[in-house]
């Protein structure tokens, strides 16, 4: 299968002459100079380096080419003088950069590649990681914000506050920001705390976590992100009873979103539906719709497939399967469809399994089944019906999923998830990333699991083990969080895709 680079545009000029070339070994940053060898065989001998091309304003008019090709073991970004990453070049792969000569200190470059092959899997050469608090942490949750940021949430215990902070990422490592208290008290005591995220825009999250308190209503709240500094805003109950966890969510536009949630008491095993309707900092709740018939209180996974067009998977609790729902959104008005099965006999952990959007009408679920194996199933919507294909197993080293799953879309065809990994005949745990395509809408394509760790702290994760993962926009950055340490201390990790 030839993959080739990622995400970048295909040169469409003429190329200048290619005349000279040069071979250079290096274990840092590769810099270039419109003097430079136009072909360039650069062989990285650590991971998550960069080769930086020359400031447009150095370039004379008619332009200038490099071919850069890996010749080492490593993957490397190309960045241009203004540090965006414009191209990501994989072991035995070839960038072909071609530049304008606009004058731009970022530049305007061309990017194109050479015939490239390698397997379908997903490396991630992850950068030192960086603590993000030094406590140990009970929940947590992600989001991407732009290229380089992304919005962590995270709380120690029950009854204890949920923090927010930004997270900044570069091929190099991950800057963490100034941790905020949004006043939330995730618990109560006695249960797990849960947290969910959804971007609004760029600057704008709404959060959802389990209050702590009587009664412990699934709460929500707007986060305002300027730079690294985040603001909390008011924090809002939604329904009228105690839930055992937070409210899942599904962002339908900048200003709505779609809640779940399961209330605990005298209506124990019903799902409640609502829209969130978003002004500013404010949150208000439309009319509540219902599922019931023994609902687990374990987990809902959304995936908004569009702004009208929401796919839920949950449990039931007596046949312990996981099901799919669609439900169609009309302003607050929440209509919901046919309950379909997904993984018959699975008793699936849907605490630690994840759904994604792949398009307007299909879904992706990676679901921990009895054994906890990850599992997937594309789930496809047409009105109020939902279909599920045969399930696939993930990866290829049989899998267990320990304390976390996430999943990222990166396309309107493939999807991206990470899973704590437990190898087997070793103790370890460790994060690995596995790529999974949809070839139809009744089947799914998985690719083998690839993870390193040239720092070496996979060795050292501890126990429970969290993790969560998000790919940032237009880039093929990643930013990972994991507990690692005797002490089980979060550490946020960037890391650099390939698929």
């Amino acid at each position: 299968m030839n993959l080739g680079l990622i995400g970048f545009p295909e040169a469409t000029k003429v190329v200048p002459p290619l005349a000279s070339s040069a071979s250079v070994t290096s274990a840092t940053t590769v810099k270039l100079t419109s003097a430079s060898a136009s072909c360039q065989s650069i062989s990285m001998t650590a991971p998550n380096q960069v080769v930086l091309l020359p400031d447009e304003r150095t370039i004379q008019n008619s332009g200038i080419a490099f071919l850069i090709t890996n010749a080492g073991q490593y993957p490397f970004a190309v960045q241009d003088a203004s540090g965006l990453t414009v191209a990501l070049v994989p072991i035995d792969g070839s960038a072909l950069c071609i530049s304008s000569g606009a004058g731009a200190a970022g530049g305007n470059w061309s990017i194109s590649n050479a015939s490239v092959q390698f397997p379908l899997q997903t490396v991630i050469q992850t950068s030192t990681p960086s603590v993000v608090t030094s406590s140990v942490i009970a929940a947590h949750a992600i989001a991407p914000l732009t290229a380089t940021t992304a919005l962590y949430a995270y709380s120690t215990a029950a009854g204890q506050p949920v923090y927010a902070v930004v997270l900044t990422a570069n091929p190099s490592g991950v800057a963490v920001g100034t941790a905020v208290s949004t006043g939330i008290l995730a618990g109560p005591s006695g249960y797990s705390p849960t947290i969910s995220l959804g971007v609004l825009s760029p600057t704008s999250v709404i959060m959802s976590a389990n209050q702590s308190g009587s009664p412990y209503l699934p709460t929500t709240m707007v986060l305002t992100i300027s730079g690294t500094t985040v603001t909390a805003g008011t924090s809002y109950p939604c329904g009228a009873t105690s839930a055992s966890a937070g409210a899942s969510i599904a962002v339908l536009s900048p200003t709505s979103a779609l809640l779940a949630w399961v209330p605990g008491g005298t209506t124990a095993g019903v799902i409640s539906f609502a829209v969130a309707t978003i002004s500013g900092t404010a949150v208000s709740y439309g009319a509540t719709s219902t599922i019931s018939n023994n609902v687990s209180q374990t987990g809902i996974l959304l995936a908004a497939l569009s702004p009208t067009s929401v796919v839920a998977v949950f449990n039931y609790t007596t046949a312990g399967n996981p099901v799919a729902v669609p439900l169609t959104i009309s302003g607050a008005a929440i209509t919901v469809g046919s309950i379909t099965n997904v993984l018959s006999g699975a008793n699936a952990q849907l605490s630690l399994s994840c759904l994604v959007a792949l398009s307007a009408l299909t879904a992706l679920a990676i679901i921990a089944d009895g054994n906890s194996m990850p599992r997937t199933v594309l789930v496809s919507v047409s009105g109020n019906v939902a279909t599920a294909s045969s399930s696939l197993p993930v990866g290829v080293r049989g899998l267990t999923l320990t304390n976390g799953l996430a999943c990222s879309a990166t396309s309107s065809s493939s999807a991206k998830a990470m899973v704590g990994e437990n190898i087997p005949g070793n103790s370890t745990y460790g994060p690995a990333v596995v790529p999974i395509g949809a070839s139809s809408q009744n089947a799914v394509a998985v690719g083998p699991v690839s993870f390193t760790d040239p720092s070496n702290t996979l060795n050292t994760i501890g126990s429970p083990y969290l993790s969560a993962i998000c790919t940032l926009p237009s880039t093929p950055l990643a930013i990972w969080v994991y507990t690692m340490g005797s002490n089980n201390y979060p550490a946020a990790a960037s890391g650099m895709l390939l698929s």
